[in-house]
């Protein structure tokens, strides 16, 4: 994990709690050998989310470069990539997947087999950029670079894609089939197509591309919007006045707002029927793909002109969104003249836009994220907007029901107006999606924890938590004593592909617990003096009970190599880490891998061989397996008559039985989609027992995806007269 950061500090404010909640008998230990874990907090267990086969490769895992490495929010499906092909695949370039079952966790690799194999920088042209929420479909880009031979359009994913260039598809991960978003373009060449963002569902894809694919496109980087199969542009603006709905629009060359981090910023809102675009120097909202509003246009009554806002963050259903435009733009009428960037924000259901930093000398630093409906939104700026700041000072601030002062800064934990964002310099902070908690980085002490490095004598950065409800700021990674390296929150980071940034490592959840790597030993048991993950918990939350919060080890703290954090869930539930430890019995090869530290986690230990067996106990048991469940009865009579009743809408397991009764000789063949065909001659009128057992594709997915849904015929051939076919459904249970 880059460990690059903009590096923030601040003056001195409130004392530090130096207690330490995580002692030898909370706190976990790792014993050589047993690999036993004990003390982890909130009832977690560990949980290899890894193989425990890889040839001794390992999860290439640096969260944030691929856009692979998170963590879906039930907990249940995690992404990472690996240069390795792991047993059984055969390319690089590697997007796994790993999803939970009842006693273990599985890995596919989600990067479809293409001619011929290539590894090195190359990979990085082929690769997942992104997922629905659930992690049930993802984008693949495919294609990018083909002149340097680092990939081929064949074999073709779907009939028909442009050749040459990357294209996007859909990915079902529970098929394996692909859909072409990247359409070909009504006029011209194709070009590459680039990820943008998406929905929440991936029912929008928005990507850009220079090809023109509707008819209206004007020539050069367009915006386009896929869903349904569909393709439209995005860009398209009032030829006058704010706002246009149909066929008053104006087509225009236009880009995603909020550039590399618009995605987790919600430029497109979670249904993606909101778009906010930057077109011709002006900022813009595309609803309903039919209407456009101008968001940075002059209030009623305001001076005008308007323009060159600059998108900072949207609420998850788009209906807020937040904005920086210099004074000059004169957006409201009570905006300060000459105060510099301000601070906006424009409420799509009241069409009302209001200026958050109406202050003089505001000159608004840059905006570290909102919540998720909107209601908090936390910023730095030079002026001073309440009690406790200092004027001229970065100050942090909280804008929830007014407007409260953080902490001050000599940096800024937030991209500045009109930054891109690069993988080392910007968002060095996570808002929790309440909004409640704010988790950034400083290299100053804010709470009087003296953190001089013990070999270099300079600051190094801690990580601090502020609690919005509390009004209160504490050093979540401050030990006991001296630090002897940088605990950061790591700036996100592009994905291979493409300039956008799909995922935002949560670090802080809900209910205010943060999650973090350093080299600082803050529990006793930690001894290696290498980078080992933590828990951090507020008073409260969890089973912490102390006042200055309870710090707790999640790594085994004895690893001979770096143990980094990967990822958590916004509950808190999940906590996901990558490590060379053994920590669980399964695990022996040594390598990297990923690993869950889970509430109310763990799977059964395997269970020990049976003793040997002696004297009567040697004989073999008087009975067989219990027999298959009989899941539906069919019944021919006469001739194209057939009667059915299911005994079993559900059944576990890859086999089961269907009695079929016919009323004369003839032959019986069972077959579907999934199954094996059964087949049997009947040499007389009666009933008769069939067994129908899974493909092995689908005994695979069954084990993955725990079930399956079938769609079976049942054909009776009469040995004289016409044939009669019945149908059922069944659902098959791992």
């Amino acid at each position: 994990m880059s460990l690059l950061s903009r590096h923030i500090s601040a003056i001195a404010a409130t004392s530090c709690a130096l207690a330490v909640c995580a002692a030898s008998a909370q706190a976990q230990a790792i014993h050589s050998g047993s690999r036993l874990a004990r003390g982890l907090p909130d009832g977690r267990a560990y949980e290899q989310v890894t193989p425990a086969n890889k040839d001794n490769g390992d999860p290439y895992v640096r969260p944030g470069i691929f856009a692979e490495d998170q963590v879906n929010p039930a907990g249940s499906r995690v992404s990472y990539f690996s240069l390795y092909g792991f047993p059984g695949v055969k390319v690089y370039g590697l997007s796994y997947l790993a999803t939970r079952a009842k006693n273990d966790w599985f890995s596919q690799n989600l990067i479809p087999r293409q001619s011929p194999d290539f590894g090195g920088l190359c990979a990085a042209f082929v690769d997942m950029v992104g997922y629905s929420s659930d992690m049930s479909k993802g984008i693949l880009a495919d294609g990018k670079n083909q002149s340097s031979g680092c990939s081929h359009d064949a074999p073709r994913l779907v009939a028909g894609e442009p050749k040459g260039v990357q294209n996007l598809f859909l990915r079902n991960n529970a098929t394996g089939t692909f859909q072409l978003i990247s359409l070909n373009p009504v006029l011209g060449p194709p070009a590459d197509a680039n990820y943008d963002g998406a929905s929440t569902t991936l029912s929008h894809v928005i990507f850009d591309e220079s090809a023109q694919l509707t008819s209206d496109a004007p020539s050069g980087d367009d915006l386009y919007d896929w869903s349904a199969g569909t393709v439209k542009l995005v860009s398209e603006v009032p030829s006058s006045g704010t706002s246009c709905s149909g066929g008053s629009c104006t087509p225009a060359v236009g880009s995603l707002a909020g550039g590399a981090l618009g995605n987790v910023m919600h430029a497109v809102s979670a249904d993606g029927s909101r778009i906010f675009f930057n077109a011709n120097g002006n900022l813009y909202v595309r609803e309903n793909a039919n209407t456009t509003v101008q968001v940075d246009a002059p209030a009623s009554g305001a001076p005008g002109p308007g323009g060159g806002g600059v998108f900072a963050a949207a609420s998850s259903d788009g209906s807020k969104v937040f904005f920086t435009d210099d004074s000059s733009a004169g957006l409201t009428s009570n905006t300060q003249s000459a105060s510099g960037t301000n601070l906006y924000e424009y409420d799509l259901s009241t069409n009302q836009l209001s200026d958050l930093t109406p202050t003089k000398g505001i000159q608004v630093q840059g905006v570290a994220g909102a919540s998720a409906d909107g209601s908090y939104v936390y910023y730095v700026a030079l002026g001073k907007r309440a009690s406790g700041a200092t004027k001229g000072e970065p100050n942090l601030y909280v804008r929830h029901n007014g407007t409260k002062f953080i902490a001050t800064l000599n940096g800024s934990p937030a991209p500045a107006p009109n930054d891109s964002c690069d993988w080392s310099s910007c968002l060095t902070s996570r808002v929790s999606p309440n909004g409640q908690f704010f988790a950034f980085e400083s290299v100053n002490s804010l709470t009087g924890y003296n953190n001089t490095d013990r070999a270099t004598a300079s600051p190094d950065d801690e990580i601090f938590l502020y609690d919005a409800g509390t009004g209160s700021l504490a050093c979540a990674s401050c030990s006991g004593g001296r630090p002897v390296g940088n605990t950061v929150v790591n700036a996100p980071e592009e994905s291979g592909s493409d300039s956008t940034i799909d995922i935002l490592e949560r670090y802080v959840s809900d209910g205010g617990q943060v999650f973090f790597d350093t080299p600082d030993a803050l529990v006793p048991t930690d001894t290696n003096g290498l980078q080992d993950v933590y828990e951090y918990e507020v008073n409260g939350s969890g089973t912490c009970t102390q006042a200055g919060g309870c710090r707790y080890l999640l790594t085994s703290g004895t690893s001979d190599a770096n143990s980094l954090y990967f990822d958590n869930t916004s509950s808190g539930s999940d906590a996901l880490f990558v490590t060379s430890s053994q920590l669980v019995p399964t695990d022996t090869d040594g390598a990297y891998d990923v690993y869950d530290a889970r509430v109310n986690g763990g799977f059964p230990a395997p269970k020990p061989p049976p003793p040997p067996c002696v004297g009567e106990s040697c004989k073999p048991p008087p009975k067989g397996p219990p027999p298959l469940p009989v899941v539906a009865t069919i019944t021919f009579s006469g001739t194209g008559n057939a009667s059915t009743e299911v005994a079993k809408k559900a059944v576990n397991g890859s086999s089961f039985r269907v009695a079929v009764a016919v009323p004369r000789k003839g032959r019986i063949t069972i077959a579907g989609a999934g199954i094996q065909t059964a087949a049997q001659s009947a040499s007389h009128a009666g009933s008769y027992k069939l067994r129908v057992t899974l493909n092995q594709k689908e005994k695979r997915q069954l084990k993955l995806w725990g079930r399956l849904k079938l769609s079976i015929g049942v054909r009776y051939a009469p040995a004289a007269g016409h044939a009669a076919t019945a149908r059922f459904k069944l659902t098959v249970k791992a």
